[in-house]
């Protein structure tokens, strides 16, 4: 998911940025019985001209959502409260809807 105060590239006010992020469907997700949209960034790396036999194609994908966007740290602070359970629970569904 994306960071608070991080500019990828895909956000309406991006400029200038390197990485060509494509925009995917949203994902229609429930949390605690409310409709959440978890909206789904993608961004495709080709391997290197002469690279092709020995390198991947990589393809990173980002999840927008204020719930990913308003957090501190890569970590939650409190393991067992209803705002982290939230956030599992759409993070979750969101990577099984992706996979």
């Amino acid at each position: 998911p994306v960071f608070k105060d991080t500019k990828y590239g895909f956000e309406p006010d991006a400029e200038n940025t390197p990485a060509a992020w494509e925009r995917d469907p949203p994902l229609s997700l429930t949390v605690d019985g409310y409709l959440q949209t978890v909206f789904v960034f993608r961004h495709t790396v080709a391997p290197l001209p002469g690279e092709e036999e020995t390198s991947p194609q990589v393809t990173y994908l980002m999840l927008e959502h204020p719930w990913f966007r308003n957090r501190t740290g890569i970590y939650l602070d409190q393991p067992g409260s209803v705002t982290t359970l939230r956030f599992f629970s759409l993070w979750n569904q969101a990577v099984g809807a992706l996979i």
